[in-house]
């Protein structure tokens, strides 16, 4: 890396590291604040499910106690559409219905099964898968005990899915699930989605609306109670309602999208930096040229004008010699002048200042303008040829014209080799004037004959060449600006070719114009 790119890369750098570490940063914090909500919300869906297991497993034993019993129900108590109630002498560790049953094989295991889970957990009514766990049929069943605390009647109620769907429904809907304070009156299907699962893992019934992706948690009924399981999910309601704005969403594509415009803005200005110091490098080259072109032209003027000052008498053809140096230097001196402020009027207009245009003759302009360059050429014993081809009117800004031809032929004058011709020819077509000005250099490169016409540009066979690097760019806006177009190509003698093209107001046929040197 140049050292004059290190102030320039190191700002956006530091600019975009900094953007990078606060992204992290807020990005981190993010998924704490997500980790610490989930947590708190996990706990929430843990109390609900708790809840509904608790009173579902107490509902449900009375349910089967009262129904098997034949006692009057509560008001509001679900009854049980099951089979007829079954009853039985407990012997050891199986149970033997009484003749008004017929003993199956299922009832026989489901018996056995809950005698010997109700003698584990001491409780003596309770639920028992029947035959296949997937069919999602149970037994519901109840011991009666002796003096001694040992099982010798039961009974049981064959139940199927439909027979257990009231008593699910109405746990659900019997009294909050969540602590009010929080989440108000509104009912519980629209706070928790309650899940029953049987013990094959396929769900029984769903109370509220089915959530695939949320909070949960899950609680298991009891292994008397047929292993029934119970999943409660967290709506987006209920999320809301227990933390303020819920589950925060993740900032990632915020931040992506952040580090996108930082990174473009740093790209941005980059090249904005970089465009600044190549102007500044620009400016410094320009005011150097300039200085140099007009150091030249000053300096003759001094010496020959300091040299006609000095007492000495000197011949009359060495003054005039000497004057004419001074004029010419003269008129040189104010031909640079003439440029840099055409160039600095077409790069910041004065506000209100209008071109003066005019109908005028083109070959009248051309010969004016070659008139006044002439002593300049004459110095590098130049040559200037002007061909004009009938007579063109034209509107024209006569002072910015005549500057387009003056640094066109100063410009050929420069990469010409001393003692060579400049061709200034001058035609009519269609509604259109064609200038050519053609030199015999070395030419420019066909894939800088485009750049040539851009401010501060020089062409790489211009080295060792002074100029300022606004010459072209002056003759492109004048063009522009009465409408025309202007192109460098190659001259027939194998130097460069200057066309331009202006919108003409009429043709006059007169006879072709001798050319002048």
């Amino acid at each position: 890396m140049r050292r004059w790119q290190i102030p320039i890369v190191l700002p956006a750098l530091l600019a975009l590291t900094l953007v990078v570490g606060l992204a992290v940063q807020s990005g981190r914090a993010v998924q704490v604040h997500r980790r610490a909500v989930a947590l708190a919300l996990r706990d929430y869906a843990a109390f609900a499910t708790w809840q509904y297991t608790r009173r579902a497993s107490d509902y449900l034993r009375l349910t089967i106690i009262s129904q098997l019993s034949e006692r009057a129900l509560s008001p509001g108590q679900v009854r049980l559409r099951g089979e007829a109630v079954l009853s039985g002498v407990v012997n050891g560790d199986r149970v033997d219905l009484d003749g008004n049953h017929e003993q199956s094989r299922e009832l026989s295991d489901a018996f056995a099964l809950a005698l010997e889970r109700s003698s584990k957990s001491h409780l003596r009514i309770g639920l028992a898968p029947l035959g296949d766990p997937n069919q999602h049929r149970y037994l519901g069943y109840t011991f009666r005990n002796d003096t001694s605390g040992r099982a010798v009647v039961a009974q049981g109620i064959v139940l199927e899915t439909r027979d257990l769907l009231p008593v699910f429904d109405h746990v659900a809907s019997f009294a909050p699930l969540l602590p009010p304070a929080f989440v108000g009156s509104l009912p519980n299907d629209s706070l928790v989605s309650v899940k029953i699962v049987g013990a094959d893992g396929v769900p029984i019934t769903v109370i509220g609306r089915d959530i695939a992706d949320g909070i949960t948690a899950n609680d298991v009924l009891g292994p008397d109670l047929g292993d029934v399981r119970v999943v409660a999910t967290l709506t987006p309601i209920a999320t809301r309602r227990l933390v303020a704005g819920g589950m925060p969403s993740s900032n990632t594509p915020a931040l992506v999208a952040m580090l996108a415009v930082t990174l473009v803005l740093c790209v941005v200005a980059v090249h904005q930096m970089r465009r600044t110091a190549a102007l500044i490098r620009l400016r410094d080259d320009f005011v150097t040229s300039v200085s140099h072109e007009l150091k030249t032209p000053l300096t003759q003027i001094s010496l020959f004008a300091d040299t006609l000052a000095s007492p000495r008498e000197r011949p009359m053809d060495e003054q005039r010699q000497y004057l004419t140096i001074i004029s010419r230097e003269a008129t040189r001196l104010g031909q640079l002048v003439d440029g840099i402020l055409h160039f600095a009027g077409m790069t910041r207009p004065i506000e209100g200042a209008a071109s003066s245009r005019e109908a005028s003759l083109l070959g009248e302009e051309i010969r004016a303008a070659v008139a006044a360059f002439e002593p300049i050429a004459d110095a590098r014993s130049v040559s200037i040829q002007v061909r004009i081809e009938g007579e063109i009117e034209l509107e024209l800004d006569r002072d910015a014209f005549r500057q387009l031809i003056l640094n066109l032929l100063d410009n050929s004058l420069k990469f010409g080799p001393e003692g060579g011709c400049i061709v200034v020819t001058a035609f009519g077509g269609e509604r259109m004037a064609t200038i050519w000005i053609d030199d015999d250099g070395p030419g420019v490169p066909m894939a800088e004959r485009e750049r040539v016409f851009d401010a501060f540009v020089r062409a790489e066979s211009s080295a060792g060449t002074t100029g300022s690097g606004i010459g072209l760019a002056v003759v492109r806006g004048v063009v522009r600006k009465h409408g025309g177009v202007v192109r460098m190509i190659e001259s027939p003698s194998g130097g460069a070719r200057v066309e331009v093209q202006l919108p003409a107001l009429r043709m006059m046929t007169v006879e072709a114009q001798p050319a002048s040197a």
